[in-house]
C-alpha cells in the first residue's frame, strides 16, 4: 500500500472522529506536523504510535494498513481472506497440494523401510555376515522420516509468506 493512500486513510478517519491535526497530536503525545506529514503521506507513524492511533480514532489496523479488508476488519468482497495466524501472532502457512502428497509419502515409505529391514535383521532372515543391504534399508528409512520432518517443519514455519 502506499504511504498516500494511509494518509488519506488517516486524515478521512480523523475527520470522521471530529477531530483536529492539533487534538489527534495531542491525544497522540506527537506534534501536529508529525500528524500533517502521516496525513500527506511523507511519513508513516511508529508502530505503538499506529497502535494508539488505530485505538484513538476507532479503526482497524488491517484496514490502515493493507487495504484488503473492510473498516470493520472483515475481508473486502471478493478478495481471499488474510494468512492464518498462530496463537503467537506470527503468520502461519500450511502445506497444500503436492507438499503434503510428499510428505506423507515420505513418512510412510520411511517408516515401512524402518519397520521391515527391522524385521529382517532381528527376525532371523538374515544371516549375521550379510545384513549390508537390511541396514542400508534401515538407514534409507531413517532418512525418509528425518526428510518429512523437515520437510514438513520448513513449509509450514511460521512467519513465511
Amino acid at each position: 500500500m502506499n504511504s498516500n493512500a494511509m494518509g488519506d486513510k488517516i486524515a478521512a478517519a480523523r475527520k470522521r472522529a471530529n477531530m483536529t491535526q492539533e487534538e489527534l497530536a495531542h491525544k497522540l503525545s506527537v506534534s501536529r506536523q508529525s500528524v500533517s506529514k502521516w496525513e500527506s503521506g511523507l511519513a508513516y507513524p511508529e508502530t505503538e504510535k499506529l497502535v494508539r492511533l488505530c485505538e484513538v480514532l476507532g479503526i482497524n489496523a488491517d484496514w490502515l494498513l493493507r487495504g484488503d479488508v473492510c473498516e470493520s476488519g472483515e475481508p473486502l468482497p471478493g478478495q481471499t481472506p488474510a494468512t492464518p495466524v498462530s496463537d503467537d501472532g506470527s503468520a502461519k502457512t500450511p502445506l497444500t497440494g503436492g507438499a503434503v502428497v510428499f510428505f506423507i509419502v515420505c513418512l510412510i515409505a520411511g517408516i515401512l523401510l524402518v519397520v521391515l529391514s527391522a524385521v529382517l535383521l532381528f527376525g532371523g532372515f538374515v544371516p549375521y555376515y550379510d545384513i549390508t543391504p537390511a541396514a542400508v534399508m534401515f538407514f534409507f528409512g531413517i532418512g525418509l522420516v528425518i526428510l518429512a520432518v523437515v520437510i514438513k517443519l520448513l513449509l509450514e514455519k511460521p512467519g513465511r509468506k
